[in-house]
This record gives C-alpha cells, structure tokens and sequence, in this order.
C-alpha cells in the first residue's frame, strides 16, 4: 500500500507539472524531452500495474467452513484483497490522467492515428482547458461528448462479483467527466457543463452491466452544480460595480438550480438508496416481519450479526449458509427453520431472499444495528427484529426526500461559504417554509413507531429532527471556521497593524459579534435539539474538523476533488449578459450553429 501511495503521488506530480507548462507561453525544449520520458514512464507503469492488479483479482482466498470464527476471518482476507484491489485501480486511474495530461502539454499535439478514437477528443479538449482557451473548449467538446457516449458509466462493484478491468475502465471515464465538470465553470462555460453532466447520465442509462451496477452520478452532480453556482457567486462580485442585489442574485442561482433539479429528479427516480428501500412494499414487508416473528429468535442474536460474520455468509451465499447450518445443527435445541424446510412448510427460496434481503441491509446500516444493540433490550430477542427495520423504514423515507431536495441545499452551501450571508437567510428561509409540512409528517410517523415499539434510537431521532433545514445551519457554521481562523491569526501569518476605526463606522464595528462568537451562538443552538448516541463522532462534527485541517493547510479548494491535482486557471469572469444569454440556450446542443444576440 505504501509504494502505491508513493506511486499515485508521482502520477499527481507529473500532472500537476504538465498543467503548469500547458499554461506556460514558451516551453523549453529540455523540459519537452522530459514530459515525453515522463509519458513513456506513465504508459509503462499502467502495464506493470495491470499484472499486479491481474495478479491480486486471481489470487483465491480459501472458502471458510461456516463457522462464525472462520467467517470472520475469511471477511477479514477478503475485504484487504478487495482494498488493495480499490488502492491499486485507484493509482492506475491517477497515472491514465497524467498520461492525458501530459500529451495534452506537449508542445506539438501527437498525430491522427497515434492515439485511440477516444484520446484524441481527450487530448484536444485538455489541450484548450489548460490554456484557458474557452473558444477551443466549446468547438472540440462536441467532439468529445460523440466519444464518449460509447464508453461505460456504470460498473458492478468488486465485492458483488464484478471485473476489475470494466471497474478500472468506469472509474477512468468518471475521473475525465469530473475534471471537465470542475474547470468547466471557471472559463464562463456553465451550459457546456451542464450538458457534459447531462451526457453523464445518457451513458448510464445506454450501458448497464447485469447485476448490482454502482453509479456515481450524484457525486459528478455535486461538482457540476457546486462548480457552475461558485462561478455564478463570483462572477457576481463585479456586476453593477459590485452592488449586485441579492435578490437578483438569488433569481439567478435559482434559475440555475431549477435547471439541475430536473435532471436530477430523473436519475433520482431510477436509483435504489439503500436495501430497505425494498421494504416500502407492504406486501415484502409483512412477508418479511412474519419470517421474523417465525425464526428470527434462532437467526437474528446479536452474537451472530457480526459484521464479518454477515458478510462472509453473503459472499459465501445464503445456500451454503443453511447447508453448514444443517450439518451442524444441534440435537438438543433443533431448529425450527430447518424442520420447516424439510418439512416443505417454508419454500427455501423464499428463506434466502429474506436472508439475503435482512443480511444486506445490517451491512448498509451496521452504525444503526450497532446503537440498536448497544441502547435496546429488543435487540436481546431477534423475533422482534422488524422492529429496527422498521425505524430504518421510517429513515429511509426521509433520506429519499432530502435526497431529492439536494440540489436546493447545495445551493444553500456555495451562497452560505462564497460569503453571501443574506442571501443564504433568504435562501434558507423559503427553503424552511416548503419542507415544513413534509418534516413534520415524519416526526408524527416517527412517534407512533416510538410509541408502538417502546424503544427509541437516538441517531435516527436526531437525523428526523433535522427537519432537513438542520444541516443548512452546518453550512453557516463551516462558512464561519476561516473567518474565525483569520481572526485569530491562525494559522500564524504577517499581518500588518490594524488602522484605527473612528466615529459611527467604530460604534457599528464594536456592535458586530465577532466570527467566533457568531460560530459559537451557532453550535450551542443546534446542540440543543442534537444529542447522538455518543458510539461515534457526529457528522457535523467532522465537517467542522474538515474545514478546519482545510483552512490550516492553507487550501482554497472545498470541493472534493480526490486529490486531484490543482489546475489554476483565472476567475471565473462571466458578464450578466453572458450569464443570461446561456440561460436562454441552455438546452440547446452544444453543436448548434444558432447563437442568439
């Protein structure tokens, strides 16, 4: 793990460099020698990788005997063999993007004919972005979009049987789309992003693997949307002399939101959240709550809903798990399902898709099973087990509706950390106003489950109680670590001597709260309707602390980039009537000839 660590930081130097001297006006000749050694070396090091990764996926792990034990060992192998398998995709991933990059940085393009039908594209749409050529990127993104609407999107993942190779080839195309979707927006292009983002989603829905397929569209959506709004914040600032209403601006963030919402809506619809999603179906569910009354008290103890445990038996397959447990079965405590089954009382395809069903969503949603063990006396009877999937129910419909509402929350989070403090109030108000109803339909529903079972789980409690206007404040208390860190001259800088403040600008000045204090006001209000189960560390929380290591490594970045190196390119200098006109064709193809005045 260590020398691919050591590998993948090379791969982002090489591709932090090539950036560097696309952007440079003259390249010395030595240096072009070296970004063509540099090149031959990426290309030798995909190969040599792509033994090791064929060298780890063929490696086999010896089947345990069924036991709880050898289970958990067996788990215990596996997840590093899959780990390491992640870690050594991932570095490949990283040393196909230099590869681009630095045949986009050098100076004379690679012939017709050299590179694959889908490198070239590549290459010429990197080539214009690195130069900050906006008029290049739009003529060859065209281009591009044709290319890669052949490629696949989706992949099924390792641990659900899928291929590395068709793992690798996804996680490739998804590192390029985020790097277009990023930069994108700096250079006034916000429609072209919108339709690279909208050609993400045709490639999804052209290409789908059989089995379990992962998609990591709604992670390419926050780049988008995040990228196109931060651009629109910034652009702003020079507008009307720098007095830009804030409620025009608002107009215009959501004019753009509503944009994304639609599409967002679509994939939405065809996407599973989560296992429970499954038991929404009022018949599965009784199904699933009567198998539990029947057998659960032989199947579903604590002591055997380790995580290692549930997942060797899922990997292993539920078959194999009911065959070890008749072999194994004890004479004096016999087993009800197992008398059922062979007394055709319970068909066997039916006791492994609940298995499977239930088995899946303690894995999802281990955190859950963990505070449901550790805080209730129900989890001593596994009979009563539905009871769990039943809050879960309950969590899994809120999650589909802040799910749907991501777009209008990202929007809160660039207004709320690009400095804009009024508008996000306003943002935030209307935002409070229509979720109202729809929060409180799941607290009233959470009470009645709270009454019917004589339990409470303190994390889902806590997550309904947010009433998804919760973590708009998490926002404002992220925007306010950097002012706080700058007020407090940390991390340690030169600064010069403040200038006296005189008059009524003083009075006003002595009367503003400090960011501290405003942060502080901030975190003792959200604690009073926060409490936790105290088994981990709150997700507020650790993004508090990830804004604060941002702020103290000095990093202007707050989007996720997957250390990704940095390409600077000049703000983001889009004029309003840039910005309306591209509102106006947005949904126009980016090959269209038309241009509006």
């Amino acid at each position: 793990e260590p020398r691919l660590g050591f590998l993948r930081m090379l791969a982002q130097l090489w591709q932090s460099a090539a950036g560097m001297c696309a952007q440079s006006t003259t390249t010395d000749e030595d240096f072009a020698v070296k970004l063509a050694g540099w090149h031959e070396r990426t290309v030798d090091v995909q190969r040599e990788l792509g033994q090791l990764l064929d060298s780890l996926w063929k490696r086999e792990i010896s089947a345990p005997p069924g036991d709880h034990d050898s289970n958990v060992e067996y788990d215990a192998q596996l997840q590093t063999k899959l780990y390491l398998l992640q870690v050594t995709v991932n570095t490949i991933v990283a040393f196909r993007s230099a590869e681009w990059s630095l045949l986009a940085a050098l100076p004379e393009p690679p012939a017709k004919g050299k590179l694959s039908p889908l490198d070239d594209p590549i290459i010429a749409v990197l080539r214009a972005l690195h130069r900050g050529d906006a008029v290049e990127v739009r003529k060859q993104l065209p281009a591009l979009q044709r290319a890669l609407r052949k490629q696949p999107l989706l992949y099924v993942p390792l641990d659900h049987g899928g291929n590395p190779q068709q793992v690798l080839a996804a996680r490739t195309i998804q590192a390029l789309i985020r790097r277009l979707l990023r930069y994108l927006p700096q250079l006034g292009l916000l429609r072209e992003t919108w339709h690279i983002l909208r050609t993400a989603h045709q490639m999804e829905r052209a290409s789908r693997p059989q089995g379990l397929a992962v998609t990591e569209f709604d992670r390419l959506f926050r780049i988008a949307l995040k990228s196109t709004l931060e651009c629109v914040v910034q652009a702003s600032e020079k507008w009307r002399a720098g007095r830009f209403p804030d409620e025009d601006l608002i107009e215009l963030v959501g004019s753009v939101v509503e944009l994304y919402l639609d599409q967002w809506l679509e994939h939405s619809g065809t996407m599973r959240l989560s296992t429970v999603e499954a038991l929404k179906l009022d018949g599965l569910w009784d199904e699933t709550r009567k198998f539990i009354e029947t057998y659960g008290g032989e199947l579903f103890h604590a002591r055997q809903l380790t995580l290692g445990n549930v997942r060797a038996i899922l990997h292993q397959g539920i078959d194999n798990y009911l065959g070890f447990l008749a072999e194994n079965e004890d004479p004096l405590h016999p087993s009800k399902l197992l008398a059922d089954l062979e007394a055709d009382k319970i068909d066997q395809d039916d006791v492994v898709e609940h298995l499977a069903l239930i088995y899946q969503i303690v894995v999802e949603r281990y955190d859950r099973f963990l505070e449901y063990n550790s805080t209730t006396t129900q989890s001593d009877y596994g009979e009563v087990f539905y009871s769990l999937l039943d809050f879960l129910r309950l969590e899994t419909a809120y999650d589909r509706d802040a799910w749907n509402l991501l777009p209008v929350a990202l929007a809160h989070e660039v207004l709320a950390r690009s400095g804009k403090e009024d508008a996000a109030q306003i943002w935030e108000d209307v935002f409070t106003a229509k979720t109202e109803d729809m929060a409180a339909r799941h607290l009233a529903e959470l009470a009645r489950l709270e009454r019917q079972y004589g339990m409470r789980l303190p994390s889902v409690t806590n997550h309904l109680q947010e009433q998804f206007v919760k973590p708009l404040t998490v926002n404002k208390m992220v925007a306010l670590i950097g002012p706080t860190c700058a007020e407090s001259h940390w991390p340690p800088q030169a600064t010069e001597p403040a200038k006296p403040v005189k008059g009524r600008a003083k009075a006003v000045t002595s009367q503003m709260p400090s960011p501290f204090r405003r942060l502080q006001h901030l975190v003792e209000e959200y604690l009073k309707t926060t409490s936790g189960s105290g088994l981990e560390v709150p997700p507020w929380l650790r993004s508090l602390e990830d804004e604060l290591n941002r702020v103290q490594q000095e990093d202007d970045r707050w989007q996720a980039t997957d250390f990704e190196p940095e390409l600077h390119l000049p703000p983001c200098s889009l004029n309003l009537r840039e910005m309306k006109q591209q509102l106006r064709q947005w949904r126009d193809p980016l090959s269209s000839r038309k241009r509006k005045p």
